[in-house]
């Protein structure tokens, strides 16, 4: 996967146009660089391959002059809490109002102290809206020095023409040659004079090595793999320790509106075949839903007809399943209901001898009324004989002889 790095050249004076050190390094490794404009970078950027859209793929570094790195105890008991709290505990430690910085941290631990990176509200809109004017969206954004080579217990200086940068103890800067024995100075103080400063390691050439032997430190001349950005890019590459990794300016109100990494486009083939396979899903669930959808209609037709058959009407006001469940159910606040006299006549009629049930029909007031055929007035007798020991009363409304059979219309009831 090929990698873009930017670095901020130092602000120039007031209408002086801003530049940027680029390397662009390809899928195949080969390396190419520059300085340019917003407007140059806009070009070369729109020429390289999709990777670089991805905001895991660009890296930009901030000059550390135009930042500002805190170590400080941040009360807490989790990470939310720390990351609240930090922007307070770094108050005191600066000039400005608070309110008008942006403050980043490192790797957030309860009990042990936080790394913070500083830079103003200002300068991190400026240095983004450069970026978008080039058409880019960083996933990393931060100070040149801190992704010098080395750890919390190292020394590293990268001489730079009359001016240079440095790392160690958890502090960053950048000073130029006037200065640079009293930040060695400094640099060296941090372990304190009982500790033994760790070796410094020295990139780049200029400085005699009196200067460091001065401040107290021991040099280690280190070769230079090629340009400052290229230093820092391979640097950033080897940072896998959280705890002295380059902390990334981009959180918060500023972070990366992609997530940086490749995941999306590991997944991207995944999620369009899911895609397909979810609108396979809602259209099969659609039909379902329409074909679904005639039944129920051709069943509510159905259940109308039904209704108006049972009940003799015309007229089927609502759902007439709801209609006949609440009738068929309703009983009489005296009596039994419906339910509960069909299943007595039932009873009676499966040991009552040979009958044909042809209609029923119930209402509160007059119970239920059965239709039956039967074999002979006999069988009537014993069917009121049967339901009275259950605790109902068989009235005989109507009965007849047909054609050797018996027709009787009978009203069940509770018991008075």
């Amino acid at each position: 996967m090929g990698r873009l790095l930017l670095r901020f050249a130092p602000r120039g004076p007031d209408g002086e146009e801003r530049v940027v050190d680029w390397l662009v390094r390809d899928d195949a490794g080969e390396t190419s660089e520059g300085r340019a404009t917003a407007a140059e970078l806009a070009e070369r950027v729109a020429a390289l391959p999709p990777w670089a859209a991805d905001p895991a793929n660009v890296t930009a570094f901030v000059p550390a002059a135009e930042t500002l790195t805190v170590t400080c105890d941040v009360p807490g008991r989790n990470p939310a809490q720390l990351l609240r709290a930090a922007p307070y505990a770094v108050e005191e430690f600066i000039t400005e109002d608070i309110e008008t910085m942006h403050v980043a941290c490192g790797a957030l631990t309860r009990g042990a102290p936080v790394r913070c990176l500083v830079a103003s509200q200002a300068a991190m809109r400026g240095w983004l809206e450069w970026l978008g004017a080039a058409g880019l969206e960083p996933g990393v954004l931060t100070a040149d020095a801190a992704a010098l080579p080395g750890g919390k217990d190292a020394a590293t200086v990268l001489i730079e023409g009359d001016h240079a940068l440095l790392r160690g103890a958890g502090e960053i800067a950048e000073v130029d040659a006037d200065n640079l024995p009293a930040a060695l100075a400094a640099l060296r103080e941090a372990w304190g004079d009982d500790e033994p400063a760790p070796p410094l390691r020295l990139l780049g050439a200029g400085s005699a090595p009196e200067v460091f032997a001065a401040a107290g430190f021991d040099v280690e001349r280190m070769p230079m793999p090629g340009s400052v950005l290229a230093v820092l890019g391979e640097s950033m590459e080897g940072a896998v320790d959280a705890a002295v990794a380059p902390i990334n300016l981009l959180q918060g109100n500023f972070a990366a509106k992609r997530a940086a990494g490749d995941v999306w486009g590991q997944w991207r083939g995944a999620a369009a075949l899911a895609g397909v396979a979810v609108a396979l899903v809602l259209a099969l669930t659609f039909a379902e839903g329409v074909w679904a959808g005639r039944q129920a209609d051709a069943l509510r037709a159905d259940a109308r007809d039904l209704y108006r058959e049972l009940f003799a009407t015309d007229r089927v006001p609502g759902r007439p399943a709801r209609l006949m469940r609440t009738r068929l159910g309703r009983a009489p606040a005296d009596g039994l209901g419906f339910h509960r006299l069909m299943g007595e006549l039932g009873g009676a009629l499966e040991g009552g001898g040979a009958a044909e049930l042809h209609s029923v029909s119930f209402s509160g007031r007059n119970g239920l009324v059965a239709e039956l055929l039967v074999a002979d007035y006999d069988t009537v007798e014993r069917l009121q004989t049967d339901l009275a020991g259950r605790g109902l009363t068989a009235e005989i409304g109507s009965s007849e002889q047909r054609e050797g059979r018996v027709r009787a219309s009978l009203r069940i009831a509770s018991t008075p």
